[in-house]
């Protein structure tokens, strides 16, 4: 019961950090398909791991099966180190501010 609670406490400081990140980052004009697609790669991660315990089932032990999700988990943490070195962030503007900055970004490519 006790790791639940961790996990349950983890998740929802990841997604409510998460879902704020992305929205404070994201244009005027994305905000929602960036919510939307924040919603699917959860739904998506979800699925891949569904789809794995049903392949593996009891083919495994409990310790391959926790050293087969660690090394994924690996992967993902090098995957999102690579993203986060290559991401350009946006400082913390306001909506009017935000709105402001994608039309001046949309006039100058339209030039």
């Amino acid at each position: 019961v006790p790791q639940y609670i961790i996990l349950t406490a983890a998740e929802v400081l990841f997604s409510v950090t998460g879902v704020e990140f992305a929205y404070s980052q994201a244009p005027v004009s994305m905000k929602s398909v960036v919510q939307a697609v924040w919603l699917l790669t959860t739904a998506a991660g979800d699925f891949i791991t569904l789809l794995l315990v049903g392949v593996i089932g009891d083919k495994l032990s409990k310790a391959n099966r926790s050293f087969l999700f660690a090394v994924g988990d690996i992967i993902a943490t090098g995957f999102m180190m690579w993203a986060s070195t290559s991401f350009k962030l946006r400082k913390n503007l306001s909506d009017e501010e935000l709105r402001l900055a994608d039309s001046l970004e949309s006039d100058s490519v339209a030039m």
